[in-house]
């Protein structure tokens, strides 16, 4: 089971992760620490201008990782896309396994 991580804190648990395509993809579940992202991750699953800077602390929309099931981490390309009242996620990978 992977896990999504924001700055050390669990924000959830993806299981039947899948690439298509540039992306993953999976089912998640958020952990009570998700909450505080939930507007967040509401606002993205909508209509927004990709023009207007998002209404979102920097510090919000950066620092994502993936903690794979063998414990190594990967970043993530800006934020995950949490979706379907939070149980689907997409993302990206950003950079190589990190240390």
């Amino acid at each position: 089971m992977m896990k999504l991580i924001h700055k050390s804190q669990l924000i959830g648990t993806i299981e039947n992760a899948s690439l298509e395509g540039m992306a993953m993809y999976g089912d998640i579940k958020l952990t009570a620490a998700a909450d505080k992202y939930l507007d967040m991750f509401s606002y993205f699953e909508g209509q927004f201008d990709p023009h207007i800077a998002p209404p979102y602390p920097e510090s919000d929309l950066w620092g994502w990782t993936i903690e794979l099931d063998d414990g190594t981490f990967r970043e993530v390309i800006g934020w995950p896309a949490v979706s379907n009242h939070g149980t689907s996620i997409a993302w990206r990978w950003g950079k190589q396994q990190m240390e």
